[in-house]
């Protein structure tokens, strides 16, 4: 093996059969920190790599009962490990022929808490009728020391049928 090329701020990588070189050219190295080249192929990223994605969805037509009206229910959950994580969701509710008066959906990290906290989100759903309605809830961070499990909670004021949720929970891993 022979001694590698002097380079400035570059990183080791190796070529396909092993061989080192520095690379200089993937990355611009600032003052203040330095930029990375993100990934051009189509793998995503692994478990505890910036931009791994966790995602849970429940299809409409898997849609969740409400447990009663006011009662917080999950719809879905995941499991973050330790990290920084961007999280989001979208929540859909099923009127299902229920007169609703109004729907709520949050992330919590507890379904006892129902939809209480700053990461919520209220929509007024109007009369009865078997059309859904939507609410969304953009990113937000979360920073966490150890494993926690995140829930998309949904409760709904109502009448007559249970109203139906589903919908679908995020988490960008971004530290």
């Amino acid at each position: 093996m022979s001694a590698l090329a002097t380079a400035n701020s570059g990183v080791l990588t190796t070529d396909a059969s092993g061989v080192p070189s520095i690379d200089t050219t993937n990355f611009v190295r600032q003052t203040t920190g330095m930029q990375v080249k993100g990934n051009n192929t189509n793998t995503a990223p692994p478990s505890g790599f910036i931009g791994q994605q966790i995602v849970s969805t429940v299809a409409s037509g898997s849609a969740v009962s409400l447990s009663g009206t006011v009662t917080a229910t999950s719809i879905t959950s995941i499991s973050l490990t330790a990290g920084i994580w961007d999280v989001s969701c979208l929540g859909c509710f099923n009127l299902n022929g229920s007169s609703v008066v109004s729907a709520q959906i949050s992330i919590n990290s507890s379904v006892a808490n129902g939809t209480a906290g700053n990461n919520n989100c209220s929509i007024f759903l109007g009369a009865a009728g078997l059309y859904d309605g939507m609410a969304s809830i953009p990113s937000y961070r979360v920073t966490l020391s150890g494993t926690t499990t995140y829930f998309l909670v949904m409760w709904a004021s109502y009448t007559v049928a249970n109203p139906k949720g589903y919908g679908r929970l995020s988490a960008t891993r971004v530290g």
